[in-house]
């Protein structure tokens, strides 16, 4: 009966997966505060977005953890900064199959 009358339907399609990639670790790191959740290494990382998509998620959004930070967040802007590094090595993997997103945290 629920089905008959929802008004809003929530599919696996509609997801988007959090996800989280460190910089300079060799295996994947729990993350204490979040019980399930890794810090990924950019091997790891496209692994856990390929197995998202064979679960049908369509989008992931990307959290970086850079080995240095700085007053002015100059790793948001560097090529070779780790989020852009693995969005580019996740782009390159899936293609077109997964929306790819970025958060940018300047706040620690």
């Amino acid at each position: 009966m629920r089905e008959l009358v929802a008004e809003t339907r929530l599919h696996v399609t509609d997801l988007v997966a959090p996800l989280f990639v460190r910089e300079g670790i060799s295996e994947p790191q729990p993350i204490v505060s979040l019980p399930g959740v890794m810090q990924h290494t950019l091997a790891s990382l496209e692994q856990e977005v390929r197995e998202l998509k064979d679960l049908g998620v369509k989008a992931i959004i990307l959290f970086g953890v850079p080995a240095a930070k700085d007053e002015i967040g100059s790793g948001a802007f560097d090529p070779q900064g780790i989020v852009q590094v693995a969005l580019r090595q996740i782009k390159a993997a899936m293609g077109d199959d997964m929306v790819l997103m970025a958060d940018l945290c300047v706040d620690e």
